[in-house]
Protein backbone atom coordinates (compact mmCIF):
# COMPACT_ATOMS: atom_id res chain seq x y z
CA UNK A 1 0.00 0.00 0.00
CA UNK A 2 1.23 3.41 -1.09
CA UNK A 3 2.39 5.78 2.03
CA UNK A 4 0.40 8.49 2.74
CA UNK A 5 3.31 10.76 2.28
CA UNK A 6 2.79 9.12 -1.47
CA UNK A 7 -0.74 10.08 -1.36
CA UNK A 8 -0.51 13.65 -0.73
CA UNK A 9 2.10 14.22 -3.43
CA UNK A 10 -0.02 12.51 -5.92
CA UNK A 11 -2.71 14.74 -4.92
CA UNK A 12 -0.53 17.35 -5.32
CA UNK A 13 -0.16 16.17 -8.73
CA UNK A 14 -4.00 15.27 -9.33
CA UNK A 15 -4.76 19.24 -8.30
CA UNK A 16 -2.06 20.28 -10.52
CA UNK A 17 -3.53 18.71 -13.45
CA UNK A 18 -7.13 18.83 -12.72
CA UNK A 19 -6.60 22.28 -13.35
CA UNK A 20 -4.91 21.89 -16.96
CA UNK A 21 -7.74 19.96 -17.74
CA UNK A 22 -10.58 22.80 -16.53
CA UNK A 23 -8.55 25.82 -18.05
CA UNK A 24 -8.43 24.07 -21.47
CA UNK A 25 -11.75 22.47 -21.28
CA UNK A 26 -13.03 26.44 -20.27
CA UNK A 27 -10.70 28.26 -23.09
CA UNK A 28 -12.96 25.32 -25.37
CA UNK A 29 -16.28 25.58 -24.41
CA UNK A 30 -16.53 28.87 -22.08
CA UNK A 31 -14.55 30.95 -23.20
CA UNK A 32 -16.14 33.97 -21.94
CA UNK A 33 -14.89 32.69 -18.25
CA UNK A 34 -11.67 32.77 -19.12
CA UNK A 35 -10.51 36.78 -19.18
CA UNK A 36 -8.18 37.07 -22.47
CA UNK A 37 -9.66 35.08 -24.54
CA UNK A 38 -10.90 36.25 -28.36
CA UNK A 39 -14.10 35.78 -27.80
CA UNK A 40 -14.32 38.41 -24.99
CA UNK A 41 -12.50 41.17 -26.53
CA UNK A 42 -15.34 43.34 -27.29
CA UNK A 43 -16.87 43.62 -23.81
CA UNK A 44 -13.64 44.55 -22.14
CA UNK A 45 -14.62 47.45 -20.87
CA UNK A 46 -17.04 45.73 -18.87
CA UNK A 47 -14.80 43.53 -16.72
CA UNK A 48 -12.87 44.09 -13.65
CA UNK A 49 -9.49 44.85 -13.21
CA UNK A 50 -8.87 41.35 -11.39
CA UNK A 51 -11.47 38.40 -11.98
CA UNK A 52 -11.20 35.86 -9.73
CA UNK A 53 -13.00 33.57 -11.80
CA UNK A 54 -9.22 33.56 -13.30
CA UNK A 55 -8.17 31.91 -10.14
CA UNK A 56 -9.79 28.61 -11.21
CA UNK A 57 -7.71 28.77 -14.65
CA UNK A 58 -4.21 28.89 -13.66
CA UNK A 59 -2.70 26.85 -16.94
CA UNK A 60 0.89 27.31 -16.89
CA UNK A 61 1.33 27.76 -13.47
CA UNK A 62 -0.30 24.21 -12.60
CA UNK A 63 1.91 23.11 -14.99
CA UNK A 64 4.99 24.31 -13.15
CA UNK A 65 3.64 22.98 -9.83
CA UNK A 66 3.63 19.26 -11.94
CA UNK A 67 7.15 20.07 -13.19
CA UNK A 68 7.93 20.94 -9.62
CA UNK A 69 6.66 18.00 -7.88
CA UNK A 70 8.51 15.40 -10.85
CA UNK A 71 11.79 17.04 -9.12
CA UNK A 72 10.69 16.37 -5.53
CA UNK A 73 9.79 12.94 -6.34
CA UNK A 74 12.90 12.46 -8.28
CA UNK A 75 14.67 12.99 -5.03
CA UNK A 76 11.99 10.80 -3.13
CA UNK A 77 12.67 7.35 -5.83
CA UNK A 78 16.46 8.02 -5.94
CA UNK A 79 16.78 7.92 -1.78
CA UNK A 80 14.64 5.06 -2.15
CA UNK A 81 16.32 2.52 -4.28
CA UNK A 82 18.01 -0.60 -3.32
CA UNK A 83 20.24 -1.26 -6.97
CA UNK A 84 22.38 0.34 -8.53
CA UNK A 85 21.64 1.65 -12.10
CA UNK A 86 24.15 3.10 -14.62
CA UNK A 87 23.37 6.69 -15.58
CA UNK A 88 22.83 5.76 -19.13
CA UNK A 89 20.22 3.28 -18.13
CA UNK A 90 18.84 5.61 -15.56
CA UNK A 91 18.82 8.55 -18.66
CA UNK A 92 17.29 6.14 -21.10
CA UNK A 93 14.47 5.48 -18.64
CA UNK A 94 13.74 8.73 -18.45
CA UNK A 95 13.09 9.33 -22.14
CA UNK A 96 11.47 6.70 -22.80
CA UNK A 97 8.94 6.81 -19.99
CA UNK A 98 8.70 10.11 -21.36
CA UNK A 99 8.37 9.59 -24.99
CA UNK A 100 6.94 5.91 -25.74
CA UNK A 101 3.53 7.32 -23.91
CA UNK A 102 3.19 10.22 -26.13
CA UNK A 103 4.11 8.28 -28.97
CA UNK A 104 1.32 5.95 -28.08
CA UNK A 105 -1.45 9.06 -27.42
CA UNK A 106 -0.43 10.90 -30.36
CA UNK A 107 -1.10 7.78 -31.94
CA UNK A 108 -5.10 8.03 -30.37
CA UNK A 109 -5.07 11.88 -31.15
CA UNK A 110 -4.19 11.06 -34.95
CA UNK A 111 -6.70 8.41 -35.06
CA UNK A 112 -9.20 10.89 -33.45
CA UNK A 113 -9.15 13.60 -35.48
CA UNK A 114 -9.61 11.69 -38.48
CA UNK A 115 -12.69 9.82 -37.35
CA UNK A 116 -13.93 13.70 -36.05
CA UNK A 117 -12.87 15.38 -38.64
CA UNK A 118 -12.65 19.19 -37.92
CA UNK A 119 -15.25 19.17 -35.07
CA UNK A 120 -13.18 21.86 -33.46
CA UNK A 121 -13.42 24.16 -36.29
CA UNK A 122 -17.40 23.86 -36.77
CA UNK A 123 -17.58 24.17 -32.37
CA UNK A 124 -15.32 27.07 -33.11
CA UNK A 125 -18.00 29.12 -35.37
CA UNK A 126 -20.44 27.89 -33.00
CA UNK A 127 -18.98 29.07 -29.72
CA UNK A 128 -16.69 32.07 -30.98
CA UNK A 129 -19.13 33.09 -33.84
CA UNK A 130 -17.85 33.98 -37.62
CA UNK A 131 -14.00 34.93 -36.46
CA UNK A 132 -11.52 33.21 -38.31
CA UNK A 133 -8.35 33.05 -35.91
CA UNK A 134 -9.61 31.90 -32.81
CA UNK A 135 -7.92 29.71 -30.18
CA UNK A 136 -9.77 26.59 -31.43
CA UNK A 137 -8.63 26.99 -35.24
CA UNK A 138 -4.99 27.05 -34.46
CA UNK A 139 -5.21 23.20 -33.77
CA UNK A 140 -4.18 21.04 -36.79
CA UNK A 141 -4.58 23.73 -39.44
CA UNK A 142 -1.86 22.12 -41.17
CA UNK A 143 -0.94 18.65 -42.09
CA UNK A 144 2.31 17.75 -39.89
CA UNK A 145 5.19 16.55 -41.68
CA UNK A 146 7.76 14.10 -40.36
CA UNK A 147 10.07 16.73 -39.76
CA UNK A 148 7.56 18.09 -37.67
CA UNK A 149 6.66 14.78 -36.22
CA UNK A 150 10.13 14.06 -35.00
CA UNK A 151 10.64 17.30 -33.44
CA UNK A 152 7.42 16.94 -31.40
CA UNK A 153 7.91 13.90 -29.66
CA UNK A 154 11.50 13.33 -29.81
CA UNK A 155 12.68 16.85 -28.89
CA UNK A 156 9.56 18.65 -27.81
CA UNK A 157 9.33 21.44 -30.18
CA UNK A 158 5.65 22.16 -30.70
CA UNK A 159 3.90 23.84 -33.76
CA UNK A 160 0.38 24.39 -32.35
CA UNK A 161 -0.67 24.08 -35.76
CA UNK A 162 0.95 20.79 -37.14
CA UNK A 163 1.47 19.31 -33.65
CA UNK A 164 -0.58 15.95 -32.62
CA UNK A 165 0.15 16.49 -29.12
CA UNK A 166 0.51 20.55 -28.51
CA UNK A 167 1.04 19.77 -24.67
CA UNK A 168 4.10 18.65 -25.84
CA UNK A 169 5.82 22.07 -25.38
CA UNK A 170 6.91 21.32 -21.70
CA UNK A 171 8.81 18.11 -22.15
CA UNK A 172 12.25 19.38 -23.07
CA UNK A 173 12.19 20.96 -19.57
CA UNK A 174 11.27 17.60 -17.47
CA UNK A 175 13.30 15.73 -19.15
CA UNK A 176 16.56 18.45 -19.18
CA UNK A 177 15.49 19.31 -15.69
CA UNK A 178 15.32 15.23 -14.50
CA UNK A 179 18.65 14.29 -16.02
CA UNK A 180 19.84 17.65 -13.62
CA UNK A 181 18.49 15.86 -10.75
CA UNK A 182 19.77 12.50 -11.30
CA UNK A 183 23.48 14.01 -11.48
CA UNK A 184 23.05 15.67 -8.91
CA UNK A 185 21.88 13.13 -6.54
CA UNK A 186 24.59 11.28 -7.64
CA UNK A 187 27.94 13.16 -8.16
CA UNK A 188 27.09 15.95 -6.13
CA UNK A 189 28.19 15.40 -2.27
CA UNK A 190 24.79 14.87 -0.10
CA UNK A 191 25.71 18.19 2.07
CA UNK A 192 26.19 20.16 -0.33
CA UNK A 193 22.95 18.89 -3.14
CA UNK A 194 20.36 20.73 -1.57
CA UNK A 195 22.52 23.86 -2.54
CA UNK A 196 23.54 22.87 -5.87
CA UNK A 197 20.19 22.54 -6.79
CA UNK A 198 19.36 26.11 -5.28
CA UNK A 199 21.97 27.85 -7.16
CA UNK A 200 21.56 25.48 -10.47
CA UNK A 201 17.59 25.99 -10.48
CA UNK A 202 17.93 30.22 -9.85
CA UNK A 203 20.21 30.35 -12.61
CA UNK A 204 18.57 28.26 -14.88
CA UNK A 205 15.09 30.71 -14.70
CA UNK A 206 16.60 32.87 -16.67
CA UNK A 207 17.44 30.68 -19.88
CA UNK A 208 14.84 27.59 -19.27
CA UNK A 209 12.52 28.69 -16.49
CA UNK A 210 10.51 25.68 -16.36
CA UNK A 211 13.56 23.46 -16.39
CA UNK A 212 14.65 25.17 -13.40
CA UNK A 213 11.21 24.65 -11.57
CA UNK A 214 12.22 20.75 -11.70
CA UNK A 215 15.62 21.37 -9.72
CA UNK A 216 13.95 23.72 -7.17
CA UNK A 217 11.34 21.05 -6.76
CA UNK A 218 14.01 18.83 -6.29
CA UNK A 219 15.48 20.44 -4.04
CA UNK A 220 12.89 21.48 -2.00
CA UNK A 221 12.61 17.38 -1.37
CA UNK A 222 16.37 17.44 -0.28
CA UNK A 223 15.61 20.11 2.29
CA UNK A 224 12.51 18.80 3.92
CA UNK A 225 14.25 14.92 3.70
CA UNK A 226 17.23 16.24 5.84
CA UNK A 227 14.63 17.58 8.15
CA UNK A 228 11.98 15.44 8.64
CA UNK A 229 10.80 16.60 11.68
CA UNK A 230 10.53 20.14 10.64
CA UNK A 231 6.84 21.17 10.48
CA UNK A 232 6.36 24.61 8.88
CA UNK A 233 3.21 26.27 10.31
CA UNK A 234 -0.33 26.54 8.38
CA UNK A 235 0.16 30.37 8.79
CA UNK A 236 3.50 30.32 6.73
CA UNK A 237 2.03 27.75 4.25
CA UNK A 238 -0.96 29.91 3.61
CA UNK A 239 1.35 33.16 3.70
CA UNK A 240 3.72 31.58 0.73
CA UNK A 241 0.55 29.99 -0.66
CA UNK A 242 -1.31 33.66 -0.98
CA UNK A 243 2.55 35.09 -2.67
CA UNK A 244 2.20 32.07 -4.81
CA UNK A 245 -0.61 32.97 -6.24
CA UNK A 246 0.05 37.14 -6.65
CA UNK A 247 3.49 36.07 -8.63
CA UNK A 248 2.22 32.87 -10.28
CA UNK A 249 -1.01 34.23 -12.06
CA UNK A 250 0.12 36.90 -14.01
CA UNK A 251 -1.23 37.14 -17.50
CA UNK A 252 2.29 36.35 -19.45
CA UNK A 253 3.33 34.04 -17.56
CA UNK A 254 0.78 31.97 -16.41
CA UNK A 255 -1.85 31.97 -19.46
CA UNK A 256 -5.07 32.77 -17.34
CA UNK A 257 -5.02 36.51 -18.04
CA UNK A 258 -5.82 39.12 -20.88
CA UNK A 259 -5.58 42.83 -21.32
CA UNK A 260 -7.68 43.33 -18.37
CA UNK A 261 -5.40 41.32 -15.75
CA UNK A 262 -2.08 42.99 -18.06
CA UNK A 263 -3.15 46.76 -16.89
CA UNK A 264 -3.63 45.36 -13.31
CA UNK A 265 -0.12 43.43 -13.44
CA UNK A 266 1.70 46.01 -15.43
CA UNK A 267 3.33 48.57 -13.01
CA UNK A 268 5.33 45.94 -10.85
CA UNK A 269 5.83 42.94 -12.94
CA UNK A 270 7.60 43.59 -16.32
CA UNK A 271 6.74 40.99 -19.10
CA UNK A 272 10.15 39.52 -19.07
CA UNK A 273 9.98 38.47 -15.62
CA UNK A 274 6.47 36.67 -16.25
CA UNK A 275 7.77 33.08 -16.88
CA UNK A 276 10.37 32.96 -14.23
CA UNK A 277 7.96 34.14 -11.75
CA UNK A 278 5.48 31.71 -12.77
CA UNK A 279 8.32 29.00 -12.47
CA UNK A 280 8.91 30.54 -9.16
CA UNK A 281 5.01 30.28 -8.16
CA UNK A 282 4.80 26.73 -8.69
CA UNK A 283 7.98 25.85 -6.84
CA UNK A 284 6.46 27.95 -3.80
CA UNK A 285 3.14 26.37 -4.09
CA UNK A 286 4.37 23.37 -3.77
CA UNK A 287 6.88 24.50 -0.78
CA UNK A 288 3.57 25.73 0.70
CA UNK A 289 1.48 22.20 0.37
CA UNK A 290 4.55 19.71 1.23
CA UNK A 291 3.45 16.29 1.95
CA UNK A 292 2.95 15.38 5.47
CA UNK A 293 2.13 11.77 6.88
CA UNK A 294 -0.90 11.94 7.67
CA UNK A 295 -3.14 9.57 9.60
CA UNK A 296 -5.97 9.29 7.04
CA UNK A 297 -4.82 8.83 3.60
CA UNK A 298 -8.20 7.48 2.12
CA UNK A 299 -8.73 11.09 1.96
CA UNK A 300 -6.69 11.94 -0.38
CA UNK A 301 -7.82 8.62 -2.25
CA UNK A 302 -9.63 10.24 -5.58
CA UNK A 303 -7.01 13.10 -6.08
CA UNK A 304 -4.34 10.28 -5.90
CA UNK A 305 -5.76 8.20 -8.61
CA UNK A 306 -6.01 11.10 -11.05
CA UNK A 307 -2.72 12.13 -10.12
CA UNK A 308 -0.54 8.62 -10.25
CA UNK A 309 -2.43 9.15 -13.59
CA UNK A 310 -1.51 12.67 -14.58
CA UNK A 311 0.67 12.02 -17.52
CA UNK A 312 -2.04 10.20 -19.38
CA UNK A 313 -4.72 12.72 -18.72
CA UNK A 314 -1.88 15.47 -19.45
CA UNK A 315 -1.73 13.70 -22.81
CA UNK A 316 -5.24 12.64 -23.95
CA UNK A 317 -7.01 15.84 -22.58
CA UNK A 318 -6.90 18.24 -24.93
CA UNK A 319 -7.22 15.40 -28.14
CA UNK A 320 -10.39 14.47 -26.36
CA UNK A 321 -11.79 17.97 -26.18
CA UNK A 322 -10.82 18.72 -30.00
CA UNK A 323 -12.30 15.40 -31.07
CA UNK A 324 -15.13 13.72 -29.30
CA UNK A 325 -15.96 16.92 -27.04
CA UNK A 326 -16.46 19.32 -29.63
CA UNK A 327 -18.80 16.36 -31.80
CA UNK A 328 -20.62 15.62 -29.28
CA UNK A 329 -20.87 19.35 -28.16
CA UNK A 330 -22.30 20.18 -32.32
CA UNK A 331 -24.28 17.34 -32.35
CA UNK A 332 -26.57 18.72 -29.35
CA UNK A 333 -26.03 22.43 -30.47
CA UNK A 334 -28.89 22.58 -33.42
CA UNK A 335 -31.65 20.28 -31.16
CA UNK A 336 -31.31 21.42 -27.72
CA UNK A 337 -29.51 24.93 -27.70
CA UNK A 338 -25.71 26.11 -26.25
CA UNK A 339 -26.18 25.68 -22.43
CA UNK A 340 -27.62 22.45 -22.65
CA UNK A 341 -25.43 21.00 -25.01
CA UNK A 342 -22.33 22.33 -22.91
CA UNK A 343 -23.73 20.91 -19.54
CA UNK A 344 -23.81 17.14 -21.56
CA UNK A 345 -20.26 17.52 -23.16
CA UNK A 346 -19.36 18.45 -19.69
CA UNK A 347 -20.15 14.89 -18.32
CA UNK A 348 -19.59 13.30 -21.50
CA UNK A 349 -15.73 14.75 -21.42
CA UNK A 350 -15.64 13.70 -17.40
CA UNK A 351 -16.94 10.07 -18.27
CA UNK A 352 -14.75 9.64 -21.71
CA UNK A 353 -11.22 10.55 -20.37
CA UNK A 354 -11.89 8.64 -16.99
CA UNK A 355 -12.39 5.60 -19.42
CA UNK A 356 -9.46 6.20 -21.43
CA UNK A 357 -6.92 7.31 -19.20
CA UNK A 358 -7.91 4.18 -17.33
CA UNK A 359 -7.28 1.75 -20.38
CA UNK A 360 -4.19 4.05 -21.43
CA UNK A 361 -2.61 3.32 -18.05
CA UNK A 362 -3.28 -0.35 -17.65
CA UNK A 363 -2.66 -0.89 -21.50
CA UNK A 364 0.56 1.61 -22.20
CA UNK A 365 2.05 3.17 -19.53
CA UNK A 366 1.93 0.15 -17.16
CA UNK A 367 3.65 -2.27 -19.81
CA UNK A 368 6.08 0.50 -20.78
CA UNK A 369 7.17 0.83 -16.84
CA UNK A 370 8.06 -2.73 -17.06
CA UNK A 371 9.07 -2.86 -20.15
CA UNK A 372 11.94 -0.41 -19.94
CA UNK A 373 12.82 -1.65 -16.69
CA UNK A 374 13.76 -4.67 -17.66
Amino acid sequence: MASSRNDDLDALRGIAVCLVVSTHFCWVFFPNLVIGNFHAIDSLSAISPFPLSNLLFPNVLAVTVLLAVSGYAGVIAFAARTAHRTLAFDIGHRYLRLVLPALAAGGIAYALSLLFNNAHLSASKIIYGPIEWTWLTLFWSEPPTITALAAEFLLGQVEQNSAILPVLWMMPDLFMGSVAVLLGMRYVPAKHCAWAFLIAGIALLALRPLTGAVILGAGVGLWQQSRPAVRIPVGIRLSVLILALLIGLNPIGSGTGGLTLLVWYAPWLPAAFALPATAVAGVLILLALLPRRSIDASRHRLLAAVGRRSYGVYLLHLPVLLTISSAIFVSLHGAHGQMPAMIATTFVTLATLVIMVVLFDRLIEKPVTRLIRA
